[in-house]
């Protein structure tokens, strides 16, 4: 999988699959906010309706929300903002990951501009998602007499307003 950095906000961000984080009590991150507001609310009224509460793991995919430029976006309970342990931080990026990895897009972006994590640094956080990204793509099958996995379209994860050097950091580790 290719990984790329970009220095934008997730509002403006062209994808198949935008990835944004919601915390405990159905707030919402400011990367998610800019998009709520691009959607005139939509994202909001969704919270309101107590499928995803914030929670780590939890998931909310989204089919093209109207006035934002992704094709689905993926809402990801983060748990506590601020408090966020390292566990509760992978489990979140796992289950987003698994979430893109479910659909047909080919590229996700993931908002990294408020996401923390308690005693780690943005340069952990990118590499934790590099390496989280590779391993929700490998497949062991050198020993399957057929191929029966189902076939996974995602090729590039786009960390919005993460440090390249991380990120080649994480592919390094990851490959």
């Amino acid at each position: 999988m290719d990984f790329l950095s970009k220095k934008t906000q997730a509002d403006t961000f062209k994808t198949e699959a935008l990835i944004l984080a919601v915390y405990e009590g159905s707030k919402l991150g400011d990367g998610a906010q800019a998009v709520d507001t691009a959607s005139n609310g939509q994202i909001s009224a969704i919270l309101k309706h107590g499928d995803i509460t914030g929670k780590p793991g939890e998931i909310q995919l989204l089919p093209a929300v109207p006035g934002t430029h992704a094709k689905r976006i993926i809402l990801a309970g983060f748990g506590k903002q601020g408090e966020t342990s390292d566990s509760q931080f992978r489990k979140a990026v796992t289950a987003a990951l698994n979430a893109v990895k479910g659909t047909v897009a080919k590229d996700a972006a993931l908002d990294l501009s408020d996401l923390a994590v308690k005693n780690r640094d943005a340069t952990w956080i990118a590499r934790q998602i590099v390496e989280l990204g590779e391993a929700s793509i490998y497949t062991f099958d050198q020993y399957k007499s057929k191929d029966n996995q189902k076939k996974i379209h995602l090729k590039k994860l786009t960390l919005l307003n993460a440090d390249s050097a991380a990120i080649k950091v994480g592919k390094a580790i990851a490959d």
